[in-house]
């Protein structure tokens, strides 16, 4: 399946396309292209690893922590590595939703958790506003509540 065809919020396609083709725009890629202008190739926010794709989205600890405990909110299935995250996206594989969430899919779970993700990212590398895991995952659940109450917007009645 198309990532346009899947149920995938519209914010965070464009991030999801460039990481799928190998594209995104990372600190180890502008230190290779302009190293004036981008001194270093590590993460600005754990500043331990070089920012490659996976580590820009998924792997850097700070990110890590929000997609595992998003996970274990939203999935019935056990977070047992980064890479449950990476291979669902990669595999269009999705893992199952928690009982009681009908309204909601997979893809559009987690296509949240990635959007919202890279909004923090961005907010600290333009905006100077620390990456907070914790204001992070706030920020994911705020973001789902609205898809889980959708359904009840249309057809009060029959929920």
């Amino acid at each position: 399946m198309g990532i346009f065809l899947a149920n995938v919020p519209h914010s965070s396609r464009t991030v999801l396309f460039r990481f799928l083709s190998g594209i995104p725009t990372t600190r180890s890629l502008l230190h290779h292209i302009v190293p004036p202008l981008v001194t270093s190739p590590k993460c600005s926010i754990c500043r331990h690893h070089d920012e490659s794709s996976v580590h820009l989205l998924f792997a850097c600890p700070l990110k890590m922590w929000v997609w595992r405990l998003a996970w274990q909110k939203h999935f019935d299935t056990p977070f047992d590595s980064i890479q449950n995250v990476i291979s669902s996206f990669t595999s269009w594989t999705w893992p199952p939703l928690r009982p009681g969430t009908p309204s909601l899919s997979a893809p559009l779970v987690l296509g949240t958790i990635l959007a919202v993700i890279w909004s923090a990212h961005w907010h600290h590398v333009y905006d100077d506003i620390p990456f907070s895991a914790p204001n992070v995952l706030t920020s994911v659940n705020k973001s789902i509540q609205p898809l889980r109450d959708e359904p009840r917007l249309f057809y009060p009645a029959t929920l």
